[in-house]
């Protein structure tokens, strides 16, 4: 199990035809990144292919977000662990576990381990991308894979608020 830190802004070798960051101003769709800010929250994505890990961390770094890292497996989902690295979210494939019964079990212990989280539920395995709280025992919005920046920032802006919502 290793985590990977996205250090650099640019890759050193070009996974996308764009070779440096786009600034929120030029986000799809209008999104800037004023709705959604990130800023000074650190962010873990768990369980994605290093191309769609690219896309997380470039859209992620684009709202804000003062520290992103990864890891293309899901077993550091056990962060809750006293003296574990703290995060204030995370996005997680949880296509990636060996089944979906794991994958839900695994979410709610980390939900009741770390009610400060912020979590987003990323899965190929739903008819479309759900940012209403109805599985607030698991996360605060559901992203359909495969994912795109618009989407993402759109999932993160609703998980961000539900979060917010579902405290009080």
């Amino acid at each position: 199990m290793t985590l990977t830190r996205s250090i650099a802004p640019v890759p050193e070798v070009a996974l996308f035809r764009r070779s440096e960051f786009r600034s929120a101003a030029n986000m799809p769709n209008g999104h800037t990144g004023e709705a959604c800010s990130l800023r000074g929250l650190a962010v873990l994505h768990l369980g994605f292919s290093r191309d769609d890990g690219v896309l997380l961390s470039e859209t992620m770094h684009n709202l804000g977000a003062r520290n992103v890292a990864r890891s293309e497996h899901v077993y550091p989902l056990g962060l809750g662990k006293p003296g574990a690295l703290r995060y204030d979210g995370i996005v997680v494939n949880i296509d990636r576990y060996a089944d979906v019964e794991m994958g839900v079990d695994r979410m709610m212990r980390f939900r009741r381990a770390c009610p400060s989280c912020f979590v987003v539920l990323a899965t190929a395995d739903v008819a479309s991308d759900d940012f209403d709280h109805h599985r607030r025992a698991i996360c605060d919005s559901t992203l359909r894979l495969p994912l795109t920046a618009v989407r993402l920032t759109e999932a993160l802006e609703a998980a961000l608020l539900n979060h917010q919502n579902n405290k009080g």
